[in-house]
């Protein structure tokens, strides 16, 4: 989840979110229905929000994701990309950027 914003909650009416460690991941109130967060660093907080129904609470983790990339050609020289992910986490998303030198 690191530095992607992902919408985590569909929560009718919701009027004010907080966060107990803005350090960890940034989260902000998208309408009155979605909560957005952002990952900033490893670590735990705790997102506070108020809706028109009551207050509830999420507990974050966010975890340094842990994966081996390897580079190979294949035999008709075509570049192959092969991720493990080495984590006890599933992801919904994992981007990764490729730099090409001589």
């Amino acid at each position: 989840m690191l530095g992607r914003p992902s919408n985590i909650a569909y929560i009718n009416g919701i009027k004010t979110v907080k966060n107990s460690n803005s350090s960890v991941a940034t989260a902000k109130k998208k309408d009155s229905y979605d909560i957005v967060l952002k990952a900033k660093k490893q670590g735990t907080t705790k997102v506070t929000y108020k809706t028109k129904y009551g207050t509830g609470t999420l507990n974050v983790k966010v975890i340094k994701p842990k994966f081996d990339i390897k580079l190979s050609e294949s035999v008709n020289g075509d570049l192959l990309i092969t991720v493990k992910n080495n984590n006890k986490d599933v992801f919904n998303y994992v981007k990764f950027t490729i730099t090409y030198k001589n």
